[in-house]
């Protein structure tokens, strides 16, 4: 088997956990998940596995129980998307030290070399040595590098099977289009356009991180949908705190994805600045030639653009024209945007209490007093004008009219129009 528990200290504080959360008179021993975790702890993962599966059922959404199956199913030589999904819903609740070794393993086994290096690394932060030697983790890693896939098995049929025959997998990832702007005369086309390694995991990193964001905004729109129709106040409350944790994760997800792309560009840009003349113009009239031959075979993918504009730059973009064109500029500068919606010297009215209420549910509410003494309550801390545009109005359909775009730079109010000058000079 690949692994067992870290420390038993983890398993022993989970069983807690799940004991107080899930059984009354049920005597602790009896109880399926503490046997499930106990196998689990000594290594029987064959055994757990079933049982795992078995309260899977009756909770599906319980962020341990995915944990722990899919830790059983990495463990018994289950590779897919499917067995990966467990421990990415696993992730967005708790962060058991072993499950970036488990994410190591499935994303291995998935040919996705890079993501997997990386949660090996992470792993290989806070594991010991000793846990380290039982995985051997530094041969996993070298395999990582040199593209080795030591799990095709049978738990991998499911995936492979789908795979034309003439096709590997690289030629597959080359087929994928990313219109990838690095300066004024190259884009790049596909991934094996890269020229340096940093620049490649720089994009692929981006690129996985805003198929996440892309995730969380589709799932925060339909709690909206859900949020808006339901009768329910105590469900209202509940739907409110899961949109305002999808915000804050969104939020936080078009941060990273921005600079991701952003020093994948970097990367590629310094390369580009030291190339020979000769070896620009070869690459454009290449570029321009593949171009030319996937519109001659009409087989462009569609464009991958999500529902929200908070998602700046798409890893898919629209092309349909033989110019070779940039994606949106990056729209961060230090200039950021709040949407004001209140601002009161006596407290909030009673007649917006209830407003307010409802608000700060859906939405992470601050405020500040101002020189003049007025309280300001703001919503949001967005990068750029459009956003705050879109932003404004979800807040007024939310209840708040008069909701307004407020500025600021270095933390102090500065008037709009300033703020979008500064913005266009980025």
């Amino acid at each position: 088997m690949h692994h067992k528990s870290i420390i038993s200290f983890q398993t022993i504080l989970f069983v807690v956990l799940f004991f107080l959360k899930w059984t009354n008179a049920a005597p602790f021993q009896e109880n399926p998940l503490t046997k499930a975790i106990l196998l689990f702890d000594k290594g029987n993962f064959q055994e757990a596995e079933p049982l795992f599966r078995k309260i899977l059922d009756e909770r599906p959404d319980d962020f341990m129980v995915n944990y722990f199956y899919g830790a059983c199913r990495t463990e018994n030589g289950h590779y897919s998307e499917q067995d990966l999904s467990y421990l990415l819903k696993a992730s967005k609740e708790v962060t058991p030290l072993d499950i970036d070794y488990y994410f190591g393993i499935q994303l291995h086994a998935l040919n996705q070399w890079d993501n997997a290096l990386r949660h090996y690394k992470l792993y290989k932060a806070v594991a010991s040595a000793n846990d380290r030697e039982k995985v051997n983790l530094n041969l996993k890693m070298e395999q990582c590098i040199n593209k080795i896939n030591p799990f095709q098995t049978a738990g991998l049929e499911q995936i492979t099977e789908e795979m034309p025959e003439n096709l590997n997998n690289n030629q597959l990832a080359a087929e994928e289009i990313i219109n990838f702007n690095i300066n004024s005369e190259i884009t790049y086309l596909y991934v094996s356009h890269f020229k340096t390694t940093e620049g490649e995991v720089y994009f692929k990193d981006g690129n996985t991180k805003q198929k996440e964001l892309e995730a969380a905004v589709t799932q925060t729109e339909a709690l909206r949908e859900k949020y808006k129709s339901s009768k329910s106040w105590s469900e209202k409350d509940s739907i409110g705190k899961q949109i305002l944790e999808l915000e804050s994760q969104t939020f936080e997800l078009k941060n990273v994805v921005k600079q991701l792309f952003l020093q994948a560009k970097t990367a590629e840009s310094s390369y580009w600045q030291t190339a020979t003349t000769q070896e620009t113009e070869t690459f454009i009239r290449e570029m321009n030639a593949a171009e030319q031959e996937i519109r001659n075979r009409n087989a462009v993918q569609t464009a991958t653009v999500s529902k929200s504009p908070d998602i700046i730059i798409p890893s898919v973009l629209p092309f349909d024209k033989p110019t070779v064109r940039p994606v949106p500029k990056l729209k961060s500068s230090g200039a950021t945007y709040k949407i004001q919606i209140g601002a009161y010297s006596r407290g909030i009215p009673n007649n917006m209490k209830s407003v307010f209420s409802k608000i700060s549910v859906i939405r992470k509410v601050e405020n500040y007093t101002d020189e003049k003494g007025v309280v300001v309550y703001t919503t949001g801390n967005l990068n750029n004008y459009e956003d705050a545009l879109v932003m404004q109005k979800q807040v007024q359909q939310e209840g708040i009219k008069d909701a307004i775009i407020a500025a600021y730079l270095n933390g102090k109010r500065i008037p709009l129009e300033q703020a979008k000058e500064i913005e266009k000079e980025k």
